[in-house]
């Protein structure tokens, strides 16, 4: 059963935003599907190992997130007002809701999972579709580059980007940087460095593909975090050799350039960050309701500014409607979580994402760089630098990535 649900979590990864069901006019990732399937199968699973589940509950990672759901659900609760009398409204605003607080449910399944499940084999099956993922991002780049066919269906009119299965250059480049820090950390044995050596380096060019600067800023920060606690002079080198390749490989080199010459894509950026400080102000203690930002982000924007949002990628001026894809969530998660669910919120939150770097960091010091404590470590500090700029954190293949992620450096914390 173990198996099945971390099976069932992963298939719903690599498909991403490939395969999508309609229905009641939202379009439904087999992802949320995947999620759903593993809560049903999780709970069977705790109901055969209750001892061990309750053990698992008294955790304090795990108790914090529950925080956290908390917190989400009390932010709808107090939106119902503000979005009645449309009953779509609050159903869609709810469906957002459950569908974060099934992910943190996740965390005590998980954990259990990963205890009665033996290492080599949870860390061979994150292998396998891991590289079955840049695999389809490779493939994608060689026969699809071009995507601006689909800028009438709400995707972003990328060019000569890989994607992968996201759709999304920078979810893509964040994700693999998790998994390239999995690799690095836990995967394969000490003595397989030139297997490791190789796969890291397919991983590392795959992100480059990407041309993403929140995801080149997510490798650099997640892995000289990791090898900074230890080996500094590797966190030297690997700076080194990230800045001599922004340098020389020209696209990169061009993005870069962007954020000093502020092109769209920043001053995009920039332009949801001030709407993020608009919606916090409207509700800062308990937010305006995850994910209720489809129906309110525009509600304090000011007389005469216009609701249509230019977008200005690879040379096409788009006209983006409310109803696009970008209208749940702000550049950036932590404003998200700000936004939806207030100083509530986002102090579980961050609280919890404290206790990951704390205990992850005191086991590292003891242990080494080659632990889930370090892999856990490195991808929480990507995701607390990338996340600034991407709503990457609530991504739903991240979230799943960085979960299993705290489950394995769980285990260890508390195995010392």
């Amino acid at each position: 059963m173990g198996v099945f649900i971390l099976v069932t979590l992963l298939v719903g990864v690599i498909s991403g935003q490939l395969i999508q069901l309609r229905a009641g006019g939202l379009d439904i990732p087999l992802i949320d599907l995947t999620l759903l399937v593993s809560l049903i199968a999780g709970w069977f699973y705790a109901k055969q190992h209750p001892a061990k589940i309750r053990d698992i509950i008294k955790l304090p990672v795990v108790r914090v997130a529950a925080y956290f759901a908390g917190a989400i659900l009390l932010s709808v609760l107090v939106a119902i007002p503000s979005l009645w009398p449309s009953v779509s409204s609050i159903l869609i605003t709810g469906l957002y809701a459950g569908r974060l607080i099934g992910y943190l449910l996740l965390l005590p399944i998980l954990i259990l999972v990963i205890t009665q499940t033996p290492k080599q084999l949870v860390h061979g099956l994150i292998g396998w579709f891991g590289f079955a993922l840049v695999l389809t991002g490779l493939i994608q780049l060689a026969i699809f580059p071009d995507f601006r066919i689909f800028d009438h269906f709400g995707w972003d009119p990328h060019r000569d980007r890989l994607l992968g299965s996201f759709l999304d250059p920078n979810y893509m480049a964040i994700w693999l940087s998790g998994f390239l820090l999995f690799i690095i950390c836990v995967y394969g044995e000490a003595k397989q460095w030139l297997f490791k050596a190789l796969f890291g380096f397919v991983v590392i060019i795959t992100i480059l593909y990407t041309l993403s600067r929140s995801g080149l800023l997510a490798l650099v920060a997640g892995v000289t975090s990791v090898v900074a606690i230890r080996l500094k002079w590797w966190s030297v080198v690997f700076v080194g050799l990230a800045l001599i390749t922004a340098v020389f490989v020209p696209g990169i080199s061009q993005r870069l350039a962007g954020v000093v010459e502020l092109d769209t894509t920043v001053r995009y950026r920039l332009e949801s960050w001030e709407g993020a400080v608009s919606v916090i102000r409207q509700n800062p203690i308990t937010g305006v309701g995850y994910n209720s930002l489809k129906f309110t982000r525009y509600q304090s924007t000011p007389p005469g500014t216009s609701k249509l949002i230019s977008r200005f990628e690879d040379g096409i001026i788009r006209p983006q409607q409310l109803s696009s894809r970008a209208d749940s969530g702000f550049d950036s998660s932590l404003l998200t979580i700000f936004a939806t669910t207030g100083l509530v919120g986002i102090i579980a939150f961050c609280w919890w994402v404290w206790l990951v770097l704390l205990n992850s960091y005191s086991y590292i010091r003891k242990h080494g760089l080659f632990t889930s404590s370090a892999w856990v470590f490195g991808f929480t500090v990507s995701l607390l630098v990338s996340s600034w700029f991407v709503n990457a954190w609530l991504y739903p293949a991240i979230l799943i990535l960085w979960m299993i992620a705290v489950a394995s450096a769980t285990l260890e914390w508390n195995h010392e």
